[in-house]
């Protein structure tokens, strides 16, 4: 009914669902948005196996059916603790617990970044370190307000439309749809890049310059940032992989082929 009213989120109280996965499965199902409520005394814990599926987050400051405001202070803990969770990281490796999702549903973070083993004498530093009667100490760096004036001042970078135009180019020269796509992109690759590709190599483009000590951005901030923001946003096809082609090679071709403005500015 709130469906066929026009709705397009619907939110569910976690206390009201035994199933609450199932719940959320079924109004997703219907390709609406969905939401979960969690009143003042829920615990985040009851949001684990859907906190990846949902939404919305409605965090009540009052149970229901009351008014009033005593309760908004003690909420501000639970957004905070909230944002923590939900700040992850991607494993290719440990799936236990999970389930696979078509390409179009799948998280993709800003940048997909190869972490390799540690050099042995950092595993050496390391292992000895956590492993002895020393506690360490943790010691705030940052503030929220810190982390948000940062970003406010990263957006704040300039940008030419040279440039930008440029790392727009490397996306939509990625997508084998496009009318002016070269043959191998054709050729080898299912599904290309999109528009957060485009928007996370200018953004990211931003925090390279700055931590540079520039104020704009050059095309080799674009261009190096090129295979952490587009290498888990180009799907290569069979035939890709039957020459052993992968995402990181046709980006290579893209840097190759895509011309760079002759001037930054």
């Amino acid at each position: 009914e709130f469906i066929s009213a026009g709705s397009d989120i619907i939110t569910v109280h976690a206390e009201a669902c035994s199933h609450l996965n199932h719940t959320i499965q079924l109004i997703k199902g219907q390709d609406v948005k969905a939401g979960v409520v969690l009143n003042p005394a829920t615990p985040l814990s009851s949001l684990e196996e859907v906190l990846h599926e949902i939404d919305m987050v409605l965090l009540m400051s009052v149970n229901p059916g009351f008014g009033g405001q005593k309760f908004i202070s003690s909420i501000l803990d639970k957004i905070q603790n909230l944002s923590e969770i939900m700040v992850n990281y991607e494993n290719p490796i440990e799936l236990e617990g999970t389930y696979p999702l078509p390409e179009a549903q799948l998280d993709r973070f800003m940048f997909n970044i190869n972490i390799d083993y540690l050099k042995e004498e950092d595993e050496v530093a390391v292992a000895t370190t956590t492993t002895s009667a020393t506690i360490a100490s943790v010691e705030k760096v940052l503030s929220g307000d810190d982390v948000r004036g940062y970003q406010k001042i990263v957006r704040e970078v300039l940008i030419s439309e040279q440039v930008a135009r440029y790392a727009v180019r490397l996306a939509t020269m990625s997508r084998p749809t496009h009318a002016d796509a070269p043959d191998y992109i054709k050729n080898w690759v299912t599904w290309g890049a999109g528009l957060r590709a485009s928007q996370y190599l200018i953004l990211g483009g931003k925090a390279r310059a700055l931590l540079d000590g520039r104020g704009h951005v050059a095309c080799e901030d674009i261009r190096a940032l090129a295979y952490p923001v587009l290498r888990h946003r180009i799907l290569t096809n069979f035939y890709a992989d039957a020459e052993k082609i992968t995402s990181e090679d046709i980006i290579g071709r893209l840097l190759e082929t895509v011309p760079a403005p002759q001037s930054d500015m």
